[in-house]
């Protein structure tokens, strides 16, 4: 009798979130490509745009190998756009709407990845524009999620 199949010991939230928004991101309007999802922000950040970045500034978990607590930051940056109507604050705004809706429907529909799933979803800080004096032709929108990820079933 062969031994059963085990979960990984400890959940990869990270890899669960980027899975979702790699793959749930749609193109925002014709022509635009989907965001670049990082972990890290790559260097010469401006020829990534659009981007998101997600880090993991806390949580903790009792039972790792079933959940885990996951406070997430979440940042977005866009520049300009051909659209003289959307700037980059414009821009990074509907981005960040974009990266909302798709977490908030992954835990509303239980949607799996090869990683996991998320089972709780809350915003601790909604997304908030986050300007930089230096970098007027870069929108920038910050936000705190507090998530439970649930580790893959064996």
């Amino acid at each position: 009798m062969s031994s059963p199949v085990r979960a990984d010991p400890f959940v990869d939230g990270i890899a669960v979130l980027l899975h979702l928004l790699r793959n749930g991101l749609p193109a925002m309007r014709d022509g635009l490509a989907t965001a670049t999802v990082v972990e890290d922000v790559p260097d010469l950040l401006a020829k990534h745009l659009p981007l998101v970045r997600i880090a993991r500034t806390g949580g903790a978990s009792t039972q790792p190998r079933f959940h885990s607590g996951f406070l997430v930051g979440l940042q977005v940056w866009s520049d300009s756009e051909p659209n003289p109507s959307w700037d980059p604050h414009r821009a990074a705004y509907e981005l960040s709407q974009q990266v909302a809706k798709v977490l908030f429907l992954a835990r509303e529909q239980q949607t799996a990845t090869p990683y996991g799933s998320i089972s709780k979803w809350r915003e601790s800080s909604g997304f908030r524009k986050f300007t930089d004096s230096a970098l007027p032709h870069i929108g920038r929108y910050v936000a705190t999620y507090d998530l439970l990820i649930r580790n893959i079933r064996p």
